[in-house]
């Protein structure tokens, strides 16, 4: 994906997904809308011509919608808890396809979009956006079948790679546990028939020979194929361990900071010197004006949100997500032409780092300023500065007190 967003020839919205199908631009929507309907006609005329055959699919008064994810979660709500349910969805479907299937179902159902559930989600310190898309999803199935709307409406899958190959009962360790034990009776069963064949074959003395070979061939090609499948059990297991984690892990009250998971910063920048304004149009106008002259060029911004709480006369710093790693590079690689900038010289931009890292390259800034300077300088081993024998700056807590270093040249700086 490049951002770039082109007409689609279907709907006539821009969007980036748009692929050249045949000699037309459409969308993934638009694509999968068509082929439907082209289904839908193919379907009819052959219901035309073969009148007395029996269909698969009853398409008189019922509305045929294509979505592999709908489809999916049709099918296995009444055949499976909503947990697992949920969890199957989560970890198989992508952000984008959750979203574009609640916005079908809103659309397939107008009565939903005067509820709860035509809130756009966000992501949370609790769950992320599209966990909380997903209970959307289910709950909607929930309320579109009290009302007896279900039976008009039936949601098909046109690429049948995006769909699970198992379903979300599959992921119960006491599912594969039993599965286990049915393939070790069966394997059970296999060897006491080999031993029987091997007993009743000794009475033959011509062929123990033969036997025993062919045998002790198959007993090898089973003890492979069982320690294939024994591997291939264990690895499933693992991952069904891994995946009921996520959901322990949730329910706990406590979570210590160190589980959560690692945040992903490479397309995030700092921006500060912005004016604090109530109205966020203003601010994020300027926002995107700096980005526009350190990038030299439009960049796409996924999010953009001020840091801290509001306190008069300070300008709180703005985190700002970016569309891909490329304009974040280009972004920090320009940040040195808002100082050339009249309207944009109090303005500044870094990228977005772990506090760790960024005392760690000011520790060595300091360091060998104080070098140069012909101070005594000295790092211990968890990450503290001292200049001559005064503990000046630690990777753990920042600056530890006001420390001037004075060079030959008799210049002064403070690090801030």
């Amino acid at each position: 994906m490049t951002g770039k967003k082109e007409k689609c020839s279907g709907c006539g919205k821009l969007k980036s997904d748009v692929l050249l199908c045949g000699d037309v631009l459409w969308c993934r929507r638009c694509e999968t809308d068509n082929k439907c309907s082209l289904v839908r006609q193919q379907y009819e005329t052959n219901s035309q011509m073969a009148s007395n055959s029996i269909s698969l699919v009853q398409l008189d008064g019922v509305v045929v919608k294509c979505s592999e994810l709908l489809m999916f979660a049709q099918y296995f709500r009444d055949r499976s808890s909503p947990a697992k349910l949920q969890e199957s969805v989560l970890n198989f479907f992508t952000d984008v396809e959750i979203s574009d299937a609640k916005k079908l179902l809103i659309e397939t159902f107008p009565e939903l979009a005067e509820g709860e559930f035509a809130t756009e989600r966000r992501s949370s310190n609790v769950r992320p956006a599209k966990e909380a898309q997903v209970d959307d999803i289910i709950n909607m199935f929930d309320v579109v079948d009290r009302q007896d709307h279900l039976t008009k409406v039936r949601f098909a899958a046109i690429a049948y790679d995006r769909l699970p190959r198992y379903g979300p009962e599959e992921l119960n360790i006491a599912a594969v546990i039993d599965r286990q034990a049915r393939t070790e009776q069966s394997i059970g069963d296999i060897d006491a028939k080999l031993k029987s064949l091997c007993t009743s074959s000794t009475t033959i003395p011509d062929s123990v020979v033969h036997i025993t070979e062919a045998v002790t061939r198959v007993d090898d090609e089973l003890r492979r194929s069982t320690q294939c499948l024994q591997e291939q059990i264990n690895q499933l297991t693992s991952i069904c361990t891994k995946l009921s984690q996520p959901t322990r892990a949730s329910s706990t009250p406590n979570v210590q900071p160190s589980s959560s998971p690692v945040q992903d910063r490479s397309r995030n920048v700092i921006i500060i010197g912005v004016d604090e304004n109530r109205n966020s149009s203003q601010w994020k106008d300027r926002v995107m004006r700096s980005l526009h002259i350190a990038a030299g060029r439009e960049v796409t911004v996924s999010d953009a949100f001020r840091i801290g709480r509001f306190m008069e006369g300070r300008k709180r710093p703005i985190l700002v997500k970016l569309h891909s790693v490329w304009d974040q590079r280009l972004v920090v690689s320009g940040a040195r032409k808002l100082a050339e900038s009249e309207a944009h010289r109090g303005v500044r931009l870094f990228a977005d780092e772990p506090a760790e890292l960024r005392r760690k390259r000011v520790l060595s800034r300091l360091k060998t300023r104080a070098e140069n300077a012909g101070h005594i300088v000295m790092v211990s081993q968890d990450g503290v500065l001292s200049i001559d024998s005064l503990n000046v700056y630690s990777v753990s807590q920042g600056r530890l007190c006001e420390f001037s270093i004075n060079s030959n040249n008799n210049n002064n700086g403070n690090e801030q």
